[in-house]
């Protein structure tokens, strides 16, 4: 049938194989509407004083609802300071939910970089627009990834799953 306004139907039958969104999402206030559906890539922006290798610079990303899930390497073309080694991520993260610290952690793999004893990992905290990179101390915690652990050619990759703030 075709026409506007609310239909009932029992089942929905789709010949063509697809659901189309539009360009635009079109929000809905129904908690159980499904009102967006992307899938994308971006150009990730590094934290200061660290730049990435262009070719390597770019992550994808699939975001269904306000779920987003992001895929992406990082490869170091020049690099200096200290500061705390951070990737752009496509749509910011959204407000910790109660009762929670509500940080997301990323599979994360690397090669060159200084990653202490036990390892990697990524984290996405409440309402960023930045996935920070840790590095695990056995027994001691972890740390935050700097400047000073990387080197050019060095790289990270990730895999993360965080929920937009819209």
């Amino acid at each position: 049938p075709t026409g506007t306004g609310d239909w009932t139907l029992p089942t929905i039958n789709l010949t063509g194989g697809q659901v189309a969104f539009p360009a635009s999402q079109a929000s809905s206030a129904g908690a159980n509407t499904l009102d967006d559906y992307e899938e994308g890539t971006y150009t990730m922006s590094p934290n200061a004083n660290l730049t990435l290798d262009g070719a390597y610079a770019v992550a994808q990303y699939t975001k269904i609802g306000k779920q987003v899930c992001v895929q992406g390497q990082g490869v170091v073309s020049t690099v200096s300071g200290t500061d705390v080694v951070t990737f752009s991520i496509p749509f910011a993260s959204g407000a910790a939910p109660t009762n929670s610290d509500g940080f997301t952690l990323a599979a994360t793999q690397s090669s060159g970089v200084d990653i202490g004893d036990a390892g990697i990992t990524g984290q996405v905290n409440p309402s960023v627009s930045t996935i920070r990179f840790l590095k695990l101390n056995d027994n001691a915690g972890e740390a935050n990834v700097t400047n000073a652990d990387l080197a050019a050619g060095d790289w990270i990759k990730f895999s993360v799953c965080y929920i937009a703030s819209a």
